[in-house]
C-alpha cells in the first residue's frame, strides 16, 4: 500500500507543479523519479525536498517583472530543467538509495539508533536542502534589495543579480532559508523521539549551520568561477562575453547548477559529520 501511495504523489505533485508553471517536463519526471525515493525511505526526507521546492516555487515567482528587467535568463531559469532538478537534489536521492539498500528503519534517525554509516546518511539530506533551500531564498530575495549589493570577493558595489554579489536582505534571506530546514529537522527528530530540548537545538543548529556555510561557499564560487558582465545596451547583468558588455567579475568556468551541486553537496556532508559528532556524544 505505501508503495502505491508513493508512487501516486511522485506521480501527482509533479504533475501540479508542471501546471502551475514551476518546472519544465523533463524536470517533473526527474522530480518524480526524485520524491519516489525520499518517499519510500519516510516522512522526514519527503518533508525536506517539499519544502525545498514549494517555498523556492513560490519566492522564484515573486518580483518575477523586476527580476526579468534586472537578469538576462531569469524567464528561463524560473522554470525548472532536469538538470537544475538533479543538481539541486542528486545527493539526498544518492542517500535515500542507500538508506533503502541498507535497510534503514523509517523514522528511527532521531534517536541515532542506527549504523554509524546510516546516521552520516540521514544527516545528508537535510544539510543538502538546507543549503538549497537558503541560497534560492537568498537568490530570489536578494535580487529585490533596494541597496546595491557588495561583491564577496572584492567588498566592492555591484548591480543586482552578479553572481557573487551579496546584501543585507539577501544575507538574512539565505540564512531563515537555512533555518527553516534546520528547524523541521529538529521537529521531525522531536516526533521520531522522546522529547530533549538539547537534541532538538544540536540537530536543528547543525542543519542549519551547513546550509549557512554552502551558501557562503555558494557565493565564493559564483564570484570567482561564473562571469557576470553589465550589457550596457539591454541594462542587465550576463553571463557571458559580448559586444557592449563590460566584465564585472569572475570567469566563466562553472554553470550555476555545477556551483549548486558542488555546495549543497558540501553541505550535506558537513551535516552529516556533524550528526555523526552528536551520535557520539549522545
Amino acid at each position: 500500500m505505501s508503495f502505491l501511495i508513493n508512487l501516486t504523489l511522485s506521480i501527482l505533485v509533479p504533475i501540479l507543479v508542471v501546471i502551475k508553471g514551476s518546472l519544465t517536463l523533463d524536470g517533473a519526471i526527474v522530480a518524480g523519479v526524485t520524491g519516489f525515493f525520499h518517499l519510500s525511505v519516510g516522512i522526514s526526507p519527503a518533508v525536506f525536498i517539499m519544502a525545498f521546492f514549494l517555498t523556492s516555487s513560490i519566492l522564484t515567482k515573486v518580483g518575477m517583472n523586476k527580476k526579468r528587467k534586472l537578469e538576462e535568463k531569469y524567464v528561463e531559469e524560473s522554470k525548472r530543467s532536469s538538470i537544475q532538478v538533479l543538481c539541486n537534489s542528486l545527493l539526498a536521492t544518492i542517500s535515500c538509495i542507500m538508506l533503502l539498500l541498507t535497510d534503514a528503519p523509517n523514522g528511527t534517525s532521531a534517536c541515532f539508533g542506527l549504523s554509524s554509516f546510516q546516521v552520516f546518511l540521514y544527516g545528508i539530506i537535510p544539510g543538502f536542502y538546507s543549503c538549497t533551500n537558503g541560497d534560492t531564498w537568498s537568490s530570489e530575495v536578494g535580487i529585490l534589495s533596494k541597496t546595491h549589493p557588495f561583491h564577496i570577493i572584492t567588498f566592492k558595489q555591484v548591480p543586482a543579480g552578479t553572481n557573487g554579489g551579496v546584501s543585507s536582505l539577501g544575507l538574512i534571506s539565505g540564512f531563515c532559508g537555512s533555518l527553516l530546514i534546520g528547524l523541521i529537522g529538529g521537529l521531525v527528530f522531536l516526533m521520531n523521539c522522546p522529547f530533549d530540548i538539547t537534541l532538538f537545538i544540536l540537530t536543528s543548529s547543525s542543519i542549519t549551520i551547513s546550509g549557512v556555510i554552502g551558501n557562503l561557499l555558494d557565493s565564493i564560487l559564483g564570484g570567482t568561477l561564473q562571469y557576470s558582465g553589465w550589457d550596457e545596451k539591454r541594462k542587465c547583468v550576463v553571463r557571458k562575453s559580448g559586444d557592449n558588455v563590460t566584465r564585472i567579475s569572475g570567469v566563466d568556468v562553472l554553470s550555476n547548477s555545477a556551483i549548486n551541486f558542488i555546495t549543497s553537496s558540501m553541505s550535506g556532508i558537513i551535516c552529516g559529520c556533524l550528526f555523526l559528532y552528536i551520535r557520539y556524544i549522545y
